[in-house]
């Protein structure tokens, strides 16, 4: 009988000390320790940053460059088709601003053969853009032409045209919607064959070709 005392009371002792201390230490569950951390990845998982799309990010670029538009001079090619996807020359082009090769994201405007390619893009998504005939007069001063394309959208304008004797066959006006305006001939200067941005009156273009 006082065997059986002495266990009971051995076995109360280890479970509740005098002062209401325990001997062991009570451990957090190993599944509770799992789950809260990776809610909290999933959590952050689930936060992705905004992609720009190439298309924003030049109209944001040139708008910083206080330009009306940017320009991308696409060089020489005698090239008619408005399928850009597989032309070798414009590649490099084609990966930095896709939305050439897009034809819902340009409009297309064609002069006489050969052609020079442009792609001019206003800073303003509602800009209005008109391209003319530039003519020659005679005292060597360039006149506008006949109106060959005209828009209110700011869509940009992939615009093949002949640039010779130190000017081009083309005319192209673009009003931004507080008013801007810049009247640009597209030619290349003949001292160092680089491209002239500017218009008469010293406005000038962000030049976003690649190098």
């Amino acid at each position: 009988m006082k065997t059986s005392i002495s266990i009971l009371i051995a076995a109360v002792s280890a479970v509740v000390l005098p002062g209401g201390c325990s001997t062991k230490t009570v451990s957090t569950p190993a599944s509770v320790k799992e789950t809260a951390p990776a809610a909290e990845s999933t959590a952050a998982a689930s936060v992705q940053p905004v992609q720009t799309d190439a298309l924003t990010k030049l109209r944001q670029k040139t708008a910083e460059h206080n330009s009306v538009a940017a320009i991308i001079d696409l060089g020489y090619t005698d090239r008619e088709s408005p399928d850009l996807s597989d032309y070798d020359q414009w590649q490099a082009e084609l990966q930095a601003y896709p939305f050439i090769g897009e034809k819902d994201k340009v409009h297309e405007v064609k002069t006489n053969a050969p052609y020079n390619a442009f792609c001019i893009v206003p800073a303003d998504s509602d800009a209005e853009i008109h391209v003319y005939d530039a003519v020659l007069s005679a005292d060597g001063t360039l006149q506008q032409g006949n109106e060959l394309f005209y828009s209110t959208d700011g869509i940009p304008i992939l615009i093949r045209c002949m640039v010779a004797d130190g000017h081009g066959s083309v005319l192209i006006t673009i009003i931004s919607a507080d008013g801007w305006v810049i009247r640009y001939n597209p030619y290349y200067s003949g001292k160092d064959g680089s491209l002239i941005l500017t218009d008469a009156n010293g406005n000038s273009l962000h030049n976003a070709t690649i190098q």
